[in-house]
């Protein structure tokens, strides 16, 4: 295992505390074949994503037991989207605190580049869930996690770029979680749209 997936990992258990303390009898009983399956097919990308983990992403959305036992389709984006939106909200925190402790011009000035990014992804991904939860506006709710995704990328660049971040990998992989979460719901709502999501699956 890398040193970055090792750095994910502990992100993971850091941000998602239930990945490690499920109960497996738990799991067996909400994870039917027939949801397993829908999540391997949203977690099976073949779009150009920068470090797309397969097993990383199933994993991530299997720590969650509201994931693994929604009902629907619908219910299942929202469980998958608000899952992002807490982790993302602790990443973006923990941004915050790096630009508010740096002292250095250039390091400050590209985390706020990286967080100018990331908050829009996270507002994005905020609208994604009103639009799906309140009036099912599936194609919006899949522009606007498509524009979230496009954030956090943009945040991830702004501190790949920057050389001399000493702690750039707890930043850069803790960003890099955020399309763990847009992009699965951006699979699933295109199922929904287009009519390919089996009904009695979940």
């Amino acid at each position: 295992m890398t040193c970055s997936n090792n750095v994910l990992l502990l992100l993971i258990a850091l941000y998602i505390p239930s990945l490690f303390l499920l109960n497996s009898q738990a799991n067996a009983e909400t994870l039917s074949p027939s949801s397993s399956d829908i999540l391997e097919t949203a977690c099976f990308t073949t779009k150009d994503i920068r470090d797309w983990n397969y097993t990383l992403c199933l994993n991530i959305l299997r720590s969650s037991p509201k994931v693994i036992s929604a009902p629907n389709g619908e219910n299942l984006t929202l469980e998958i989207i608000d899952l992002g939106l807490k982790n993302a909200s602790k990443i973006h925190d923990y941004i915050s605190k790096r630009v508010n402790d740096t002292q250095n011009i250039d390091l400050k000035s590209a985390l706020n580049e990286c967080l100018s990014y990331y908050s829009d992804a996270i507002h994005s991904m905020s609208i994604a869930f009103g639009e799906i939860q309140q009036v099912g506006e599936y194609y919006d709710g899949r522009d606007d996690l498509i524009d979230s995704l496009t954030g956090a990328q943009e945040c991830e660049s702004c501190v790949s770029n920057y050389n001399n971040i000493t702690d750039k990998p707890v930043c850069s992989d803790g960003i890099k979680l955020f399309k763990y979460f847009s992009v699965p719901t951006i699979k699933i709502l295109e199922m929904l749209m287009s009519h390919t999501y089996p009904p009695s699956s979940l």
